[in-house]
Order: structure tokens, then C-alpha cells, then sequence
């Protein structure tokens, strides 16, 4: 697996995919690679999460839990979705809401488009209006 800091061009363009591990977001994730491949850009597989059950104090085994289960999710699906070992990606985990963590990436890197799965305005209408309003990129949404 590819790590955020392997590889990962300081400039030039990226495409930057949202995930949730959902089936409907490794579809997103499918048509990610694939345009990815197609204007030979990089891609950042972005996977946001909260920390909002009740910890007791044990919000960095929670975290770490989290991030190993999502580890183990990226690993099954990189085999399956970006086995190329010609295209260029990489894999975030960032604690927020995704609304946030996508400006945030927006603001730090070129990034070209986003690619969404568009069940993810079902599941959260507010943080997806919010995201829209907030992009000054195109916005792919898969159906």
C-alpha cells in the first residue's frame, strides 16, 4: 500500500476521492481511478471519521481502532481497484467532518476535481450542501 508520503507529486494535480467504504463509494472510487489513469493524475483516496461515542477517556484506543478497521478495508479494496502499478495514489484517514477535511485538502493541494458518490447527499443533505457551497472545483458525482 501506498502511504501519503510516498510518491505523491508536490505539484501538479490531483484527483481527490471521498470514501466511506460504503459499496456506493467504491464505485466512486472505481470511476476516481479511472479518470485518474485517464488525465494521468495522482489520487488521494480521502476517508473521514468522527470520534463521537462516549470514550470513558479512551479516545486514542478508539482512534486507533478506527484507523486500523479502515486500514484493513483500504487494504482489501486497493488489490481489488488499484492494482495499476502505473497509477499514482495515495490514502488518507482524517478525524472531522468530511465537509471540512475536503476544504481542507482543497486549500493545501492542486486538486483537479472531486468524485463523490451521490448517495452521500442521501445519507447527510446538510454536510453535503455545505461541501458544495464551499468547492471552487468541479464536483463529479457517480450515480
Amino acid at each position: 500500500m501506498k502511504t501519503p508520503t510516498e510518491d505523491i507529486p508536490l505539484t501538479g494535480n490531483r484527483i481527490l476521492c471521498a470514501v466511506d467504504f460504503s459499496e456506493s463509494s467504491l464505485h466512486a472510487l472505481r470511476w476516481a481511478a479511472s479518470l485518474a489513469r485517464q488525465f494521468d493524475e495522482h489520487l488521494t483516496i480521502l476517508y473521514t471519521y468522527r470520534l463521537i461515542k462516549a470514550t470513558h477517556g479512551h479516545a486514542l484506543e478508539m482512534k486507533r481502532k478506527i484507523e486500523e478497521d479502515s486500514l484493513q478495508h483500504f487494504q482489501l479494496l486497493e488489490k481489488e481497484y488499484l492494482a495499476d502499478p502505473l497509477l499514482s495514489y495515495d490514502f488518507q484517514m482524517e478525524i472531522g467532518f468530511m465537509a471540512d477535511r475536503i476544504t481542507d485538502q482543497l486549500r493545501h493541494n492542486h486538486v483537479s476535481f472531486l468524485v463523490m458518490d451521490k448517495s452521500m447527499h442521501v445519507v447527510n443533505k446538510e454536510m453535503f450542501d455545505d461541501l458544495v457551497a464551499r468547492l471552487a472545483i468541479p464536483l463529479v458525482l457517480v450515480p
